[in-house]
């Protein structure tokens, strides 16, 4: 979407929240943040995943959310 032209970076925020726009400081940020995730684990362990691995992970994240005490039926939206 940056690509493309839909997000805008920003020096800084009026205030208001816009769905088009992402403080420069919060991407920067971002993209440190990435870089080192990518730096520890390596990008080979970082996906993309097939449909099986995705739906395994999800499974997972439900059931952990469901023993925290969420109602099962809402923990099948991870």
């Amino acid at each position: 979407m940056m690509k493309e032209g839909r997000i805008t970076l920003v020096d800084k925020s009026d205030g208001k929240y816009h769905h088009n726009t992402i403080l420069k400081e919060i991407w920067d940020g971002a993209l440190l943040a990435a870089q080192q995730v990518e730096d520890l684990y390596g990008l080979e362990e970082l996906g993309p995943w097939d449909d099986f691995e995705w739906g395994m992970l999800s499974g997972k994240m439900s059931a952990i959310r469901w023993m925290l005490g969420e109602d099962w039926e809402s923990t099948l939206d991870t």
